[in-house]
């Protein structure tokens, strides 16, 4: 009997250890359409990003792909509530007149990575050889590339779950059994 409160015990300090941050890490497919006067009618890639749903703050880019944007420098992504933002600049800082091609683009994801909302006119872009000028998107569409992943349970669910059953055997192995004379 003196086993159960130190058992009682230890499956509190298990429960109450808050978990470590799971990053996650997903692939998205964009493309993007443009009028008649942007040099690029179409622009499309995939990026590959990993981010932390439960601070909800940072986020990095593990791959960065489009035929289009060869060349152009990528420099972050930011991932704020659920709202991610990847390009070299922001909305109000692409200028075509720099000395580097610019482009920016934004859309709101759930804690899972999967994308709720692009408005169609979020992706920016500018040529650096084209002074003054950026084109804003016509349409503009993300997709997360692949399903749902599974949940895997946490080491602190686990250990609940092996304490549960280590109290019911001795709750049991405890048990007396009547015996009717």
């Amino acid at each position: 009997m003196k086993f159960l409160p130190a058992l009682l015990a230890a499956a509190t300090a298990i429960v109450s250890t808050p978990a470590n941050a799971a990053y996650i890490t997903r692939t998205y497919d964009f493309s993007a359409s443009f009028d008649l006067s942007a040099p690029s009618r179409t622009i499309s890639g995939s990026f590959t990003m990993e981010f932390d749903p439960m601070a909800r703050e940072n986020a990095w880019v593990k791959a960065f792909s489009s035929k289009q944007l060869n060349g152009y420098q990528f420099d972050a992504v930011s991932f704020n509530n659920g709202n991610v933002s990847f390009g070299n600049c922001n909305r109000t800082g692409c200028t075509a007149g720099s000395s580097t091609n610019t482009f920016f683009a934004s859309f709101k994801v759930d804690a899972d990575g999967n994308v709720l909302s692009v408005r169609n006119t979020d992706f920016v872009y500018g040529k650096a050889l084209t002074c003054c000028v950026t084109w804003q998107s016509a349409s503009f569409v993300v997709n997360r590339v692949g399903g749902a992943t599974p949940a895997v349970p946490e080491p602190a669910t686990w250990a609940t779950m092996m304490l549960g059953f280590g109290v019911i055997g001795y709750a049991l192995r405890r048990r007396t059994v009547l015996r009717f004379v």
